[in-house]
């Protein structure tokens, strides 16, 4: 039996009639008062906004009285996977609290008020905010900060003092001083500071101008860059990465005094293991805990490809592995151009994996410990990097989503369950949620389509095509109609397009569906009963009706082990025709030969 190329899409028999395109998989292309489309940014993902919800922070640009704005909006998926607003400003909307939504904001998520819910920081050139959920709009304002604002830290138990001013650098939010409240690290002009959570917006933790010698050495400079952070020590604080002209340095909070004080610092030029030494070209990119001691590793990438996990041991970084293209890490082959996207815990184990892609797909590493063997004659096995998981662009994942080199990968997180990393990924289809199997293996547990617009009509409108005709029918009992098939891939979900036979569209009950005959300009077909899916298309073991390649016919008599045939009976087809989702739903034509009763 012949099987279908994934190219197969299902698509339902109307007899001259217009379907209506709903949703796509189990969710749908709606949500509430947000229509997602095409080129909508989903930025950031915001845990606990709502009801225990995950919201996801959309942007559109848009117009507002000729001005260029962007609309924004808060989506969730519900309990059924359906895709659903929470919250929708229009650009220029003036939130209650205050804020208003600008084309140049900046969001960030994190829970600043310690209240379990989370809350969308957001930045722009007149000042900084903070956003939360509630309101008519389902957004409100926590905070209102324009620039000039002098804040203190007599709620955080600090003398420190900060003038709010355009930031140097993009801001970084992480839980500084251990009190359950995500604070933020900026840079000014001025210098570096350090504004804590508190119940009703943000205080100063600490404000250090440029040029001031922490305790332990590090000068804090102009020119330095906060790489990012983790517990580099092991000591259950928030640790700083930070790079200069001279090197990289580890700051962290004094848990006694409650200044930045300096942990380690490193010169470009230290060799730290393994023939890797530091650069300055190096790129510190992430970090995370490979080998679960408690202590995170940086990533560090290099031109050319090659890769290396350093640790932080006392006031020196080793190596931990070290990896170059060409290098067969597992099943996964580095290359040159391979992208490392991020460093977070995708399989639930407590230790932290790398996200890796490719022109061939994707893959998700992790970190193999040294292996020292018990006996005399056995051989040491060395750290490495391994595969974990694996799966090449063109192929569909369980739950539908078609992996495509041309993907964006939005952002990871909690997204689907509380004990393990997701990626969020865009399309020209839509977006998808990919998680990691305890068996290794991926699979889509949330995805929504995007809307397909409705096409604009051109000035003149075409001639309408002509219906093939009939053949003639070979008795008065046998009568061919000319049926008009639509329909839109769906992507191996529970729900496929069907129609049902006999149809009183027809005029013609009781009659029995004997032939369908496809037309030589194609596409090929494949018929076969309902209720199905999909899968089975693809499926060698399915009972199909017929096979129909473009031109020939697919004898349906078979069906029909009586003389009264079934009511209703549902047919389902599957053709290769191809279809982009921003184009209207794709329609072919097929002669159906009836035979009254």
């Amino acid at each position: 039996m012949k099987t279908l190329n994934r190219r197969w899409k299902l698509i339902a028999l109307v007899p001259l009639v217009t379907i209506t395109i709903l949703s796509i998989g189990n969710n749908t292309v709606m949500a509430g008062d947000w229509v997602l489309r095409k080129g909508d940014a989903i930025i950031v993902a915001v845990p606990e906004f709502r009801g225990g919800e995950i919201g996801y922070l959309v942007l559109r640009p848009a117009t507002q009285r000729g001005m260029a704005t962007q609309d924004v909006a808060m989506l969730s998926f519900g309990p059924s996977g359906e895709l659903r607003t929470v919250a929708f400003a229009p650009g220029g909307t003036q939130l209650p609290g205050g804020w208003r939504i600008g084309l140049a904001d900046r969001f960030y998520a994190g829970d600043f008020n310690g209240d379990g819910r989370g809350d969308v920081l957001v930045e722009s050139p007149w000042g900084l905010g903070i956003l939360t959920q509630g309101g008519p709009l389902g957004l409100k304002t926590l905070a209102l900060y324009p620039y000039g604002t002098v804040l203190d830290g007599h709620l955080l138990g600090s003398k420190a003092t900060w003038t709010l001013g355009p930031t140097s650098r993009l801001p970084v939010i992480a839980d500084f001083n251990h009190d359950g409240r995500a604070d933020v690290l900026i840079m000014s002009g001025w210098g570096l500071g350090i504004l804590g959570g508190v119940y009703n917006g943000l205080g100063v933790l600490n404000a250090y101008p440029f040029g001031t010698k922490l305790v332990g050495g590090w000068t804090l400079g102009s020119g330095d860059v906060v790489l990012g952070t983790g517990d580099f020590n092991g000591d259950g604080q928030t640790d700083i990465l930070i790079q200069s002209g001279w090197g990289v340095g580890f700051l962290t909070r004094d848990a006694a005094t409650g200044e930045l004080i300096t942990l380690a610092a490193v010169p470009w030029g230290s060799d730290t293991g393994m023939e890797w030494t530091l650069s300055k070209d190096d790129s510190f990119s992430q970090t995370g805990d490979f080998d679960k001691d408690g202590r995170d590793e940086l990533l560090v990438e290099r031109a050319g490809g090659s890769i290396a996990l350093l640790s932080l041991k006392g006031s020196s970084l080793n190596t931990l592995v070290v990896a170059h293209p060409g290098d067969r890490l597992g099943g996964w082959v580095l290359g040159k151009l391979d992208q490392f996207l991020w460093i977070a815990d995708y399989n639930g184990d407590g230790k932290a994996e790398l996200l890796v892609r490719s022109g061939w797909g994707m893959g998700i590493l992790r970190f193999q410990p040294a292996v020292i063997p018990s006996g005399p004659d056995r051989a040491s096995i060395p750290p490495a990097l391994k595969s974990l998981a694996m799966f090449p662009n063109g192929s569909r994942i369980k739950g539908g989503w078609v992996l495509s080199a041309s993907d964006r990968f939005n952002f990871h997180g909690r997204l689907e369950r509380s004990t393990a990393d997701s990626i969020l990924v865009s399309s020209g289809w839509g977006i998808g949620v990919i998680s990691l199997a305890p068996d290794k293996t991926f699979y889509a547990p949330l995805m929504a389509a995007y809307e397909i617009p409705p096409a604009t009509p051109p000035a003149t409108p075409p001639t309408p095509p002509v219906p093939p005709t009939p053949p003639t029918p070979p008795s008065a009992k046998t009568f061919t109609v000319s049926v008009e098939m639509k329909g839109t891939p769906v992507f191996e979900v529970p729900i496929p397009y069907t129609a049902i036979f006999p149809s009183p569209l027809f005029l013609c009950p009781g009659c029995r569906v004997t032939q369908i005959q496809t037309l030589s300009s194609g596409p090929n077909f494949i018929f076969f009963k309902a209720p199905g899916t999909s899968e089975e298309c693809a499926n060698p073991k399915s009972e199909y009706i017929n096979v129909v390649s473009a031109g020939g016919t697919a004898n349906l008599n078979f069906l029909y082990k009586s003389a009264t045939p079934p009511t209703p009976l549902t047919i389902t087809a599957c053709t290769d025709k191809p279809w982009d989702p921003r184009d209207p739903p794709p329609s072919v034509w097929v002669n159906v030969t009836f035979v009254r009763p």
